[in-house]
């Protein structure tokens, strides 16, 4: 009693009941209350919030009510990350292998992310984007699995030169933000993330405002549709190169590679995460030097026996520098060619081609870095 909060996080503590308690207890002036994954069940009386100068509000997987339209309104605009519609009231369901493959928003052609449940549990994720300015960005991380879902915090980010990796960077690797994401169907995703924008990364912000320094993170929520599914990940699915899943690098080459998906259509599905060669790019504005941003490679190529050929792999870019407010300019240019000879369930051969002569071509040994759990079947 009389003790006020500023902030209040109240998520994931299996509370009941009505939330007028959690309400009462913010200051006039508090900023953040958060209330989700919580048994709360109820309507929300308008009335508790009128005195309450509120920021930011999360009341995700609750079955709580919203029935007052100008309350509905407010509320859509402090919600953390969208509309608490997106979110509030949804039935979740259970993690298992068949949540490894591609997933995208329908709404955000152009952009994506490779999930994957590794063989000890962990899911890993690698998720393909852009921003400001014409550039890429990737952001990747192991994270944790929780009953309907997976968190990753923080989801990372890094910076090297194509061919090198990390090379000599004083810092490669740098927070990119959190992303969580909460199964609501057999092939939906919801996700809810932050992004932490560096101060150079949007010059030309669209939709998006940005202080710097970045805090805090931008907030986003959206619904994932899966685009593919790997070979085995049920015990209908089947095929002899589903054990060349996963993900693969050159330890000469650290921070950049390929995540490999074997489909059950027995197409393999290869994202390059890499960097832009050296001396391409004009300084960044906080202290980067030439060649340290982020490039990434997508295609879908075919096998003869372990020999996986993408031709053409795609280059995707934002030509009219859009990013990250639309995704109307994504425009999937032709890179080259990627071919991956798998010699065993730990080694390989990557062998490029590219159009683009600041890439040239080449290759080199890759290296199983993490493979995916499959469905336990009796043959």
């Amino acid at each position: 009693e009389g003790i006020w909060f500023d902030f209040l996080d109240l998520s994931d503590n299996h509370l009941e009941g009505s939330i007028e308690s959690a309400i009462r207890a913010m200051h006039p002036e508090g900023h953040t209350l958060r209330l989700a994954d919580n048994a709360f069940i109820g309507t929300i009386d308008p009335e508790w919030l009128i005195d309450r100068a509120l920021e930011l509000i999360n009341l995700c997987w609750t079955d709580l009510q919203i029935d007052d339209e100008l309350l509905s309104e407010w509320l859509e605009d402090i919600h953390e990350g969208g509309a608490p519609e997106l979110c509030m009231g949804r039935e979740r369901f259970a993690v298992d292998p068949s949540i490894s493959g591609s997933w995208y928003n329908p709404a955000r052609d152009g952009e994506g992310f490779s999930l994957m449940l590794l063989d000890n549990g962990t899911p890993l994720v690698y998720w393909f984007s852009h921003i400001s300015n014409n550039r890429q960005f990737w952001l990747f991380n192991a994270g944790q699995t929780v009953d309907h879902g997976t968190r990753f915090r923080p989801i990372l980010r890094t910076r090297g030169e194509f061919g090198l990796g990390f090379s000599d960077q004083d810092r490669p690797t740098l927070r990119g933000g959190e992303l969580r994401l909460d199964r609501v169907g057999s092939d939906r995703l919801h996700a809810q993330f932050r992004i932490a924008y560096q101060g150079s990364d949007l010059e030309q912000p669209g939709d998006i405002s940005i202080t710097w320094p970045p805090m805090p993170d931008t907030p986003f929520r959206s619904d994932h549709e899966q685009l593919s599914s790997l070979a085995g990940s049920t015990c209908e699915n089947r095929l002899p190169q589903q054990w060349i899943s996963g993900v693969w690098f050159d330890p000469e080459r650290d921070g950049e590679g390929f995540v490999v998906e074997v489909n059950d259509r027995g197409q393999g599905i290869v994202y390059w995460f890499t960097y832009t060669p050296a001396g391409t790019n004009a300084p960044d504005h906080v202290g980067g030097r030439r060649g340290d941003w982020q490039a990434w490679m997508m295609g879908v190529g075919s096998f003869e026996g372990d020999r996986l050929t993408v031709d053409p792999i795609l280059r995707p870019r934002d030509t009219e520098f859009a990013m990250p407010g639309s995704t109307e300019n994504i425009v999937a240019e032709p890179w080259g060619t990627l071919i991956l000879d798998f010699h065993n369930d730990d080694q390989g051969q990557a062998e490029f081609a590219s159009l683009d002569e600041d890439f040239g071509g080449g290759s080199f040994p890759i290296q199983r870095l993490a493979r995916p759990t499959l469905a336990q079947c009796e043959d």
